[in-house]
């Protein structure tokens, strides 16, 4: 039976050839194909990453723009009262 067997394998056609050169024609797009998509996807996620952090720069930037107001506005409110006699902390 393994003669017979090494017998087909031996006596493929033309067709048979072709037929298999095609398949692996597929094949290797279909990787290269795959390659590309986890290249692309890779890329994407360091993108979303980068937009992250410089979202969170900018969030801590108008944060503390925030507090700089509220303690401009909390000494302002302190010294007018002292000037109407109340007495704020």
């Amino acid at each position: 039976m393994n003669e017979n067997y090494k017998n087909n394998a031996k006596s493929s056609t033309p067709e048979q050839d072709a037929t298999l050169y095609g398949s692996l024609k597929v094949a290797w797009v279909a990787g290269l194909l795959s390659t590309l998509g986890d290249a692309l996807g890779t890329y994407a996620a360091s993108l979303a990453i980068e937009e992250a952090i410089e979202e969170e720069i900018l969030q801590n930037k108008k944060d503390e723009q925030l507090e700089k107001k509220a303690r401009k506005s909390g000494k302002a409110v302190r010294d007018n009262s002292k000037h109407v006699g109340i007495e704020i902390n």
